[in-house]
């Protein structure tokens, strides 16, 4: 009797979302820039839920997804499997960045063709945002000299800031930088790419409060209603 007053009492106080526990994955672009305004609001409406953040690459969460990992996932492109759901966040575009102090600067906008001999800091993880860039330096016959590739967006954005490179990162991870003048945006012609960002979860699942909770506020700030308290 004992252990059926606690299941009992474990039950409720999930459907009453007083306590729990939400897990969610994301990559290193959404779990900096956009996953953490989407846990304050969850947060602000339901603090005593305990929030788990795995992060991991947009394709290798959609695994972490199926294996039970993690109960929501952030990713970056729009999901192929039938099992998985989707609920559209926003689209993010990718930009050129440069030193403040880098000749590109004093022009107003480039062209793919002027950045031939360039050398760029490149995003060292596979995804589809890497390959449209690929995709637009061999359309216009331009060499593509990447000097470094590294794993984390954050050292891409130092290294750009240091001078030693140019790159092509979401806008979302620069906006900070570029509003101070650390960083400078460098409208490039010739070059459009504009990543979706999709919150996913498994179709066929029988999801936790927490989870139908999170996704509900998220969709409800989707089409600009502020959830009830």
């Amino acid at each position: 009797m004992r252990v059926r007053n606690e299941a009992l009492a474990e039950v409720q106080s999930l459907q009453d979302l007083q306590s729990g526990r939400l897990r969610i994955g994301a990559n290193e672009s959404t779990g900096n820039y956009l996953l953490p305004k989407l846990i304050r609001t969850f947060h602000q409406q339901h603090p005593k839920i305990r929030v788990e953040v795995l992060r991991n690459h947009s394709a290798t969460l959609l695994n972490d997804l199926r294996e039970d990992l993690v109960d929501l996932a952030l990713i970056s492109f729009h999901p192929e499997d039938k099992d998985i759901e989707e609920t559209p966040l926003t689209s993010d575009p990718l930009v050129l960045i440069a030193s403040a102090k880098h000749p590109l600067c004093e022009k107003r906008r480039v062209h793919i063709r002027q950045l031939g001999e360039e050398s760029f800091i490149a995003h060292g993880v596979p995804s589809p945002s890497r390959t449209r860039v690929i995709e637009a330096f061999r359309q216009y016959e331009t060499p593509l000299k990447i000097s470094m590739e590294i794993s984390s967006l954050e050292t891409i954005k130092r290294l750009v800031a240091m001078g030693l490179g140019i790159a092509f990162v979401p806008l979302m991870c620069v906006r900070e930088e570029t509003g101070r003048g650390e960083i400078a945006r460098i409208p490039v012609e010739g070059f459009t790419h504009e990543r979706s960002l999709f919150l996913v979860r498994r179709r066929a699942h029988a999801h936790s409060f927490a989870a139908q909770e999170f996704l509900r506020i998220i969709r409800m700030r989707e089409v600009g209603r502020k959830p009830p308290n």
